[in-house]
């Protein structure tokens, strides 16, 4: 074959190649919103700073080591018979894994509970908990954690496509990380969500995360006061109101942020650990340093964390007050 005959061939070959990779694109992309292919989220290394590349790695086996221990348990094999009871039993599930608060002992009995349900909500409520297992700091989780998520919404929207619960529990973890192909993921799964239930009251907090990371800050607040109006438990409320509250402290409100949260200690006095320190940050912006101090008081009656510990030792300093040594502080 001479030189002129392989520039045709080439040409031809480059000219195939050209016309069949959006079509492989194309499919790749499907595969990957029907959750037939799971792809690892990329992280940016900005958004890593603070967390060392041990602490990183660490995070990921420890989160492995419990997914090969999820792994082995009957999902699915013996659900509660009635579908009212076990939505119960996973609105349950899910504010205990809100109420660990970085305790993951708490998330044993979480475990027995979610192995009673139908399958769909057992592999959500999974999801959900290998999430929470996978946190690093600021909103960022361990990438094979969020993999390993992914893949139970996979199992679970596969096995019972008409579950709304599966598909908002996919499109909740599809937000938790800014890579593209998750993007895809988290739209194809609102959609489908909307279609089956718009009005679910477990869909607006996915929906909030989704608008965060893809949509405009009026779309987040209409979600977030959504979350807060249909809110199927106090936790699920209390979740609201403190999203509610960031929400204004991302836009420099706060006065907003501040009286979020008084509005929510007025319904709920007691609060959480994460509430109480929340807000405790947000008056130590505003300098009122004796409420700051009494705030981070609360939020360290729940148990000794370093994030509250340090607000209270500096409100402590603002109020010339001698800071106070840490108890035991309760590990991950």
């Amino acid at each position: 074959m001479d030189s002129s005959a392989w520039q045709v061939f080439a040409v031809g070959g480059l000219i195939l190649l050209f016309a069949i990779t959006p079509y492989l694109v194309r499919r790749r992309a499907q595969k990957i919103k029907a959750g037939l292919i799971n792809p690892r989220p990329r992280l940016f290394l900005a958004g890593l700073y603070g967390i060392s590349r041990q602490d990183r790695q660490q995070t990921a086996t420890f989160v492995m080591i419990q997914v090969n221990d999820l792994n082995q348990l009957p999902w699915g094999e013996n659900p509660v018979p009635d579908r009212r009871e076990a939505e119960r039993i996973y609105q349950g599930a899910l504010d205990a894994i809100a109420d660990a608060e970085g305790d993951y002992r708490k998330l044993t009995p979480v475990i027995d509970d979610l192995l009673k349900l139908p399958i769909d909500l057992a592999l959500s409520g999974v999801a959900r908990t290998i999430l929470t297992l996978s946190y690093l700091q600021g909103g960022l989780y361990s990438p094979i954690g969020i993999q390993a998520a992914l893949m139970y919404t996979s199992a679970a929207v596969n096995l019972d496509p008409l579950s709304v619960d599966a598909w908002i529990m996919r499109l909740y973890v599809a937000t938790s990380a800014g890579d593209i192909r998750y993007g895809l993921i988290a739209k194809a799964a609102l959609k489908q969500a909307r279609a089956l239930n718009p009005n679910h009251p477990r869909l607006p907090d996915a929906e909030s995360s989704y608008y965060k990371r893809y949509g405009n800050k009026q779309q987040q607040e209409v979600a977030i006061r959504r979350m807060i109006d249909l809110a199927p438990s106090p936790v699920a409320r209390r979740a609201g109101y403190d999203r509610l509250a960031k929400y204004y402290e991302t836009y420099g409100r706060l006065d907003d942020t501040l009286a979020t949260y008084q509005e929510y200690f007025r319904q709920y006095p007691q609060g959480s650990a994460w509430t109480w320190h929340n807000y405790s940050i947000g008056l130590m912006q505003a300098k009122r340093y004796q409420e700051a101090l009494d705030a981070s008081n609360r939020a360290l009656v729940f148990f000794e964390f370093s994030n509250a510990r340090d607000i209270n030792n500096e409100a402590r300093k603002q109020l010339g007050m001698p800071p106070v040594e840490p108890l035991i502080e309760v590990e991950g």
